[in-house]
């Protein structure tokens, strides 16, 4: 089996390596379902178990096909690396870490605040009036989402900064 990732194919003979921000289940999981699509070598570098900060330098070294970055804190370790091709899983809000890098694709964790609303009046159905702290350097974008839904909704969103 082929797995297509940014223009490149995982194939056997090639080299990726798994930067993982910490070793959860739910990232083990996903280094088992990357490596069940392909039958490419695995190198793993788990960031927390790591002395040395300098993770970028590392996969320099190594020169692997592709790197995957498994979390918030391994995009951030290897999004300076422009030469070889990045897909990250499980981060969430990608797009306040990057910038237009052309080598960074990805699978972001965000659920739309609509889907979060919904979620939200199917659980406490008289829900009238909700109140939502946000950091305005991380956030902001997806409040003026969520405050759009929820006007739609007929909800009162209150966001205030943190």
């Amino acid at each position: 089996m082929l797995l297509v990732l940014y223009g490149h194919v995982a194939e056997a003979g090639q080299e990726i390596v798994a930067v993982q921000s910490v070793r959860v289940e739910p990232y083990e999981e996903a280094v088992e379902g990357f490596r069940s699509t392909c039958d490419a070598q695995i190198q793993r570098i788990v960031i927390s178990e790591r002395r040395e900060a300098d993770v970028a330098r590392e996969i320099n070294r190594v020169k692997p096909d592709i790197v995957l970055a498994i979390g918030r804190d391994a995009l951030s370790a290897v999004k300076k690396i422009k030469n070889i091709p990045i897909v990250y899983l499980m981060v969430l809000n990608p797009q306040t870490m990057l910038s237009h890098e052309n080598n960074i694709t990805g699978v972001s964790m965000n659920i739309s605040p609509e889907k979060q609303l919904k979620a939200l009046l199917e659980a406490v159905p008289q829900t009238k009036n909700i109140g939502l702290v946000y950091d305005p350097n991380r956030t902001a974008h997806l409040v003026k989402e969520a405050q759009h839904a929820a006007g739609i909704m007929g909800l009162t969103l209150l966001a205030k900064k943190a």
